[in-house]
């Protein structure tokens, strides 16, 4: 179990000298012992440049973590709608370096519209550097004019628009999973109760073959809603929602219960009405500077129940925001399924940072990769005095017709090292280095490196084209 916290002081401001010693992780009442604990720190150097016929996955200047700002259309009540454009541009013209900050609209029609939108990553895609946020609320006052109209829906069936929003959130999470490190969403909304009326309608409702079961008139969405929180959570995505709107319809209690489940499961953290220009420099700043602590459950406790998570710090005055719950399933094996997503994808996933120089191989058709992977962010235990952890690692090459083909099978990576072997590899990266063959018409490897402790992938591609000439 992998928590992601945020740790401040009296005053908000963010403490980074904590240590392992100085936490206590509780998991249904019982203590776990630490086996991974990490810093993540944007103030840490930055990469160095790419050197000759050197490619990357986060292009040196990528800036760590991402921040999305959520502005929901669909739940909110539209009386407050001019001020909530002046709130959110007066919030942003605050961020000095918006180049992680992202802006969408969850329209009233239940799509999701870029304002500002995630980028595009592929090979040699530079790190986005507009500073756009200055023309925020001119941005916003044209979306929404263009996006604005009548709901295809009726507005009282609530239950229409709770699934509608659970799958906006959950494919937010997907294209957020392909960045590395934090990830905060700050969802600006009246948000909606997570037992649902439905009057002398009500019915099971299945939603990603869950089931939210009717009891009288009320659907009740828990199990949905662990399910998605669960999810963000396993790519690094934290919720932030601020329950900005004071006019609408339904129980505020169940609203705000539903609202503190999402941020509970995902170390985030829940804002009242006016809470918007707070929630996003507070999500900014955790991307920046947060904590990694890992403990692994007894075997017994992947029960597949929900289970409760505390966590103390010895340190005085040190309030802790993380993860206060989880649904105890098991890891799964998804090896192959992940690793052929990965390798027939449209652009590569920088969830692990990788980088490769190419040059030509020891014979005809072969091309020789030099490979680093950075370990930080990947499931390096504590066991024994060494640092464990164990990868998957796949080639696969592209030729003129697109289709990727793999070079060979999945290979399996032990990670296993002293102390001081896992200080020059956290200083320097995993180098693997090997020659490939390249059959008649390749133009591209794909390289895939798979965590098996998280499941969490990285992927580069690289262009073979220049050392093969050198070859012939």
């Amino acid at each position: 179990m992998s928590l992601n916290i945020v740790a401040t002081d009296n005053q908000g401001q963010p403490v980074a000298d904590l240590k392992a010693e100085d936490f206590q992780v509780l998991d249904n009442g019982k203590p776990q012992p630490i086996v991974l604990f990490r810093l993540n720190d944007s103030r840490h150097p930055a990469p160095a440049p790419l050197g000759s016929h050197e490619y990357a996955n986060r292009p040196p200047g990528t800036p760590p973590g991402a921040t999305l700002i959520l502005f929901d259309l669909l739940n909110g009540s539209f009386a407050d709608r001019e001020s909530m454009v002046l709130t959110l541009a007066k919030a942003l013209s605050n961020v000095e370096s918006p180049g992680n900050v992202y802006l969408y609209l969850l329209t009233n029609k239940g799509t999701l519209y870029p304002i500002h939108a995630l980028p595009e990553r592929g090979p040699g895609t530079a790190a986005p550097g507009e500073n756009w946020t200055g023309r925020t609320r001119a941005l916003l006052e044209a979306a929404i004019q263009k996006v604005y109209g009548f709901r295809p829906v009726d507005d009282s069936d609530t239950g229409i628009r709770v699934v509608a929003t659970f799958n906006i959130l959950r494919d937010l999470g997907a294209k957020l999973s392909a960045l590395p490190g934090r990830k905060d969403v700050v969802w600006i909304t009246n948000g909606f109760p997570v037992r649902v009326n439905f009057d002398g309608r009500c019915r099971d409702i299945v939603v990603w073959n869950l089931t939210a079961p009717c009891s009288g008139n009320y659907v009740d969405f828990t199990l949905v809603l662990r399910q998605l929180a669960g999810q963000l959570d396993t790519v690094g995505v934290s919720m932030y929602p601020v329950d900005e709107w004071t006019v609408g319809e339904g129980d505020r209690m169940l609203v705000n219960e539903m609202l503190d489940q999402f941020t509970g499961m995902t170390a985030g953290r829940s804002y009242p009405s006016g809470g918007t220009k707070t929630a996003i420099p507070d999500a900014i700043q955790a991307t920046h500077l947060n904590y990694t602590i890992s403990y692994q459950p007894a075997s017994q406790n992947w029960d597949g129940k929900y289970h409760k998570v505390k966590m103390d710090c010895t340190r005085k005055n040190i309030q802790l925001q993380y993860e206060q719950g989880y649904i105890a399933d098991a890891l799964v094996d998804e090896t192959s399924t992940l690793m052929q997503v990965a390798a027939a994808g449209n652009s590569d996933v920088s969830s692990i940072g990788l980088r490769a120089t190419v040059t030509s191989g020891g014979s005809p058709h072969t091309v020789r990769i030099q490979l680093r992977i950075d370990p930080s962010n990947l499931s390096i235990v504590q066991q024994n005095g060494h640092y464990a952890g164990q990868l998957t690692l796949l080639y696969a090459v592209r030729t003129a017709e697109g289709a990727p083909k793999q070079l060979s099978k999945p290979t399996s990576l032990t990670l296993d090292w002293t102390a001081q072997q896992y200080d020059s590899v956290s200083k320097d990266g995993i180098l693997v280095a090997e020659d490939l063959p390249a059959p008649e018409g390749t133009r591209q490897v794909r390289i895939v490196v798979l965590d098996m402790r998280s499941n969490q992938v990285g992927s580069l591609t690289v262009p073979v084209g220049a050392a093969l000439e050198g070859k012939r």
